[in-house]
């Protein structure tokens, strides 16, 4: 069967002058298809919009989205694990999740909330497996956010995440996201009109000009960041 579209166009005598369009349904199930891939290809990549917070910080719609490369999150990550019929207040060990995973997925999942509260889970089901005893998985993470300066709780570490949904956005054990120090604030290209001499808006940052950009011998390495920032957490 056929759709039939008509259109009158201008009379010619002596002609037919009803056109007729044949659209099958073969060719309505090609133009469904094809909307549904743009609505879907357009709605995957802001989907972050519907989710509480800053997406930088949590990850909600952060993959399969158009802000690849738009952020660097530094982070170090502690798991401890419990024994949930004698939790003492002692953790039955400072778990080392390199024995389950490689080195690129624990860094991958220090960053990724959800990606930590999946092996929570896949740790609770192994202890189950290999001791029948349920566990009690606390992760106590400390991120870096863009180099704003020191690192910021990233996960709560009071919260027991075998006891959190995996799927449960927005996580309650997230901490807030760390606000951007004004110094930083005047490296963000959105800041341009303040950076424009020629802009009415323009202005020197707290500092001065010197603060503009840093000497090349006070420019500090990614690696040297968080060696201090391991040096400071140990002496804490």
């Amino acid at each position: 069967e056929h759709f039939k579209l008509e259109a009158q166009s201008k009379p010619i005598p002596g002609k037919n002058n009803t056109k007729t369009i044949r659209f099958t349904f073969l060719g309505a199930a090609w133009l469904i298809l094809c909307l549904v891939f743009l609505l879907h290809q357009t709605y995957l990549p802001l989907r972050n919009l519907q989710y509480p917070g800053d997406v930088e910080w949590t990850e909600y719609g952060h993959r399969f989205s158009w802000r690849m490369k738009l952020r660097d999150k530094d982070c170090h990550l502690d798991i401890n694990l419990f024994y949930a019929s004698n939790h003492s207040g002692v953790p039955t060990s400072v778990f080392n999740p390199g024995s389950f995973i490689n080195r690129k997925q624990l860094t991958k999942m220090a960053s990724r909330p959800d990606i930590i509260v999946q092996f929570a889970h896949f740790m609770n089901n192994k202890f189950n497996e290999l001791y029948q005893q349920d566990i009690e998985v606390y992760v106590d993470s400390l991120c870096n956010l863009n180099f704003r300066g020191e690192m910021t709780v990233f996960v709560n570490s009071s919260y027991d995440l075998v006891k959190e949904g995996i799927w449960d956005w927005p996580y309650r054990f997230l901490g807030p996201t760390p606000p951007v120090p004004e110094d930083k604030m005047w490296e963000y290209p959105w800041r341009w009109p303040s950076w424009n001499p020629w802009s009415s808006e323009f202005k020197l940052p707290p500092g001065g000009v010197q603060q503009r950009f840093a000497p090349m011998d006070t420019i500090v390495t990614q690696e040297e960041m968080r060696a201090q920032e391991r040096n400071r957490i140990r002496q804490e």
